[in-house]
């Protein structure tokens, strides 16, 4: 298996002040503790290079990287211009590696169990997608679809999906690119989910797309909890395997501060 995140600083920005990057050493964290990887999967950051450089300065990476049981690897992306061109990048896949399962996680996802328990044997083709909201609300397709689809249909999250490279994900990953790309002056709260949401709903309710589609059940994961009394109260223990840390995108510091605070319970709580 591959499990893969994105982490991007604008060409405008300063990596300095990309509190994204400091979130990739507590994500990193949890995924080798938690996530029963072994020598036969890999970790890819897909990652620009102004951001990997400033990593790099900071020399706290080789760290982690000696715990870890399997490969970790720096995917360069080009450096983007906007927050949407940033996004796209977790729709594709390695060309080389297309007999792979794999994992994509938002870098404030944080992994509470071993991995391989939770994810499906997909076959080429096929995704895994996690419910999340309400599908007719702008963060999720809104009104990219007929509300006659939509109605009393849930969303889906675009922070945690799995997949098995095959020509219908390629299509899918083709279309919420494209459509999320010509958006990118005026992007959508969610930037890139909208889009995401939109066909997920049509193949759904359509067949819009040659794609098999599979629905985790949605305790697997759990988001803005806690061990105690968090934003929303303690997770649960017993069936959430990912803890979502979301909100506003491109806010790092909310994010960091969510992933920190997680970090300093976990230290003090049995």
């Amino acid at each position: 298996m591959i499990v893969y995140t994105n982490l991007f600083t604008l060409a405008s920005k300063d990596p300095k002040e990309n509190r994204y990057i400091d979130m990739l050493y507590i994500w990193l964290t949890f995924l080798i503790k938690n996530g029963g990887l072994s020598k036969n999967d890999k970790i890819q950051v897909r990652i620009d290079q102004k951001s990997l450089d400033y990593l790099n300065e900071a020399g706290l990476i080789p760290i982690l990287f000696q715990y870890s049981k399997c490969q970790i690897d720096f995917i360069f992306m080009n450096q983007p211009n906007t927050i949407s061109e940033g996004m796209i990048s977790r729709y594709s896949m390695d060309p080389e590696l297309e007999q792979e399962k794999y994992l994509y996680l938002d870098l404030d996802v944080l992994v509470m169990k071993p991995i391989s328990n939770y994810i499906p044997d997909l076959q080429p083709g096929q995704i895994m997608i996690m419910p999340e909201g309400v599908m007719d609300h702008p963060l999720y397709a809104g009104d990219l679809v007929d509300k006659e689809l939509t109605n009393n249909m849930c969303g889906f999250t675009s922070g945690f999906f799995a997949f098995f490279p095959g020509e219908g994900i390629k299509i899918f990953f083709e279309n919420v690119s494209k459509e999320c790309l010509a958006n990118a002056q005026t992007p959508r709260y969610t930037v890139d989910q909208p889009f995401f949401n939109k066909w997920m709903c049509l193949t759904i309710k359509r067949q819009a797309l040659p794609l098999s589609i599979f629905v985790n059940p949605s305790n697997l994961m759990e988001n803005n909890k806690f061990h105690i009394n968090g934003i929303n109260g303690a997770y649960n223990k017993e069936t959430c395997a990912f803890l979502n840390y979301a909100g506003e995108p491109g806010n790092g510091p909310m994010h960091y501060l969510k992933l920190l605070a997680m970090v300093c319970e976990t230290s003090i709580a049995v």
